[in-house]
């Protein structure tokens, strides 16, 4: 038992440093740390799987994911975004955040019918899956260059919303795709509001309550007690949403921090100190950067373990049929938002257009998958094709049009 726990610290400690290494080592480069780590955990994978060396395992399953690492995740981008700049863009990330979905089902999810020979239902639930996006290494690429903070704020905004709906659409898809349930049209369509509603609403009554306890202990400011209790809230507010009354994890734990922070400024605005708000921003962004690069560390052993026993044409197709979607999502959504009175300006869309990486929440939610499903391997294959295109080459031409062109300012 010692010995296991010793080991268990060795290779704990080991991960730590090469995770450090790798940031330390890749300041300054264009791709974001992240990429490097993903791209590391992609050689680990290779050399457990295919070198014989005997590395642990790095396989957590995906309800770990889940309950664990996207929580985290969650309350801090709801947290960096805050109410006053969501309200700003809700309107075009409530748009991109809905109809991505619904198009890409289509777009990403039925090409695959002839490509790969799989049903209509299936083809819909892989679509709907690899439909939103994650902004983590857009985030960091942002960090080095002036880009306004509306548009920074509408690419979060999105991710936000995105990943709520997809969660709750993938539930109802599963049902049909994997069980071969039947779908009555009103009750999904009721189904998919109570859900998105209800989360909403318990998210922002725990996080209500939560922040009225820590008014009440006057423990606002409390670098300790401060810190905890805000956790406490959002992984209470994911867990009962997710698991006991399944409703949406991620919108709960959206509504609830954005509650928290709405109370905390209301009632200790003049209160607040620099060096505690300082502390606090740098306590959350730690655990943020910390659950990014395990994650994505663990993505990419996944990744380089995986044996890819499908045809070589399906992931380019992937691939080609992913950057025609983000297109039609974002330049199309844009002519539609104009009509509207909310336009974007076209440098904002070349920059929303190539922010549409794929992420780890896509890959969880395949995982999450019955082992015996007939085509949970072909998808995974795709996605991790995708998450890893998306990644390096998005990223890279985030980057040359950022440095080149001029991103107009907030509208």
């Amino acid at each position: 038992m010692a010995q296991s726990v010793v080991h268990a610290v060795f290779w704990v400690c080991s991960f730590l440093l090469v995770i450090s290494a790798i940031e330390h080592y890749t300041r300054g480069l264009v791709l974001p740390s992240i990429c490097w780590i993903l791209l590391a955990g992609v050689l680990y994978g290779v050399l457990r799987g295919h070198a014989g060396l005997a590395l642990p395992s790095l396989q957590p399953g995906p309800a770990v994911v889940l309950y664990v690492f996207l929580p985290v995740l969650i309350f801090h981008s709801s947290r960096k975004l805050g109410m006053a700049e969501l309200r700003s863009v809700l309107p075009e990330s409530a748009f991109l955040a809905l109809t991505g979905p619904l198009l890409g089902m289509v777009m990403l999810g039925l090409p695959l019918v002839v490509l790969a020979d799989i049903p209509v239902p299936d083809a819909l639930l892989f679509g709907a899956v690899l439909s939103p996006t994650d902004p983590v290494a857009v985030s960091a690429i942002f960090g080095s260059f002036d880009v306004p903070e509306r548009l920074a704020g509408l690419v979060e905004g999105e991710s936000l919303l995105n990943d709520g709906i997809v969660v709750v659409l993938y539930s109802v898809l599963v049902g049909w795709a994997v069980r071969d349930a039947a779908i009555s049209v009103p009750r999904t369509v009721a189904a998919f509001f109570g859900s998105v509603f209800g989360a909403l609403a318990l998210g922002a009554g725990i996080g209500l309550l939560g922040a009225l306890l820590m008014r009440f202990w006057h423990e606002l400011h409390n670098r300790f007690i401060g810190a905890l209790l805000p956790l406490i809230t959002v992984y209470a507010a994911f867990a009962l949403a997710e698991h006991t009354l399944h409703i949406s994890g991620v919108l709960s734990v959206m509504a609830a921090t954005l509650a928290l922070g709405a109370v905390h400024i209301h009632r200790k605005k003049k209160h607040r100190t620099p060096e505690t708000d300082r502390f606090f921003d740098d306590f959350w962004g730690f655990l943020n950067h910390l659950a990014d690069a395990v994650l994505f560390f663990i993505l990419g052993a996944s990744m380089g373990q995986h044996a890819y026993g499908l045809p070589w044409y399906v992931i380019p197709a992937a691939i080609g049929l992913l950057t025609i979607f983000r297109a039609a999502l974002v330049y199309g959504g844009s002519s539609l938002l104009q009509l509207v009175g909310r336009p974007l300006p076209l440098s904002w869309q070349n920059v929303l257009s190539l922010g549409g990486l794929r992420g780890a929440l896509s890959v969880a939610l395949l995982l999450m998958l019955p082992g015996t499903y007939a085509h949970r391997e072909l998808f995974l294959c795709v996605a991790f094709g995708l998450v890893l295109f998306t990644m390096l080459a998005n990223t890279l031409g985030m980057h040359f049009y950022l440095d080149r062109a001029r991103i107009e300012g907030d509208q």
